[in-house]
């Protein structure tokens, strides 16, 4: 069972990361800041996904997506003396 799940994680993860190489063309040759970018984007829209927002739920959500395009610009935007430069290369 522990071997069929990994499987399906790895194939999982394969796509994801192919459908993002290819979305996010400009941004593949930024090495630590596309896959920090890449993980940020991950698991945001993961916990989104799992998580049962209640109250205000599109607005809550809609927010959250505005707030991850902000910080996916800042990414490729900040030099290597901001807090995202000093946390990748």
């Amino acid at each position: 069972m522990h071997e069929i799940l990994d499987q399906s994680i790895t194939s999982f993860e394969e796509h994801v990361n192919e459908t993002n190489f290819s979305l996010f063309e400009e941004w593949n040759d930024r090495g630590e800041r596309y896959e920090l970018a890449m993980d940020l984007n991950k698991f945001l829209l993961e916990g989104m996904a799992v998580a049962q927002i209640g109250k205000d739920k599109d607005k809550r959500i809609s927010r959250l997506l505005d707030y991850l395009t902000d910080r996916l610009e800042e990414i490729f935007q900040e030099d290597e003396t901001s807090a995202i430069g000093r946390h990748s290369s």
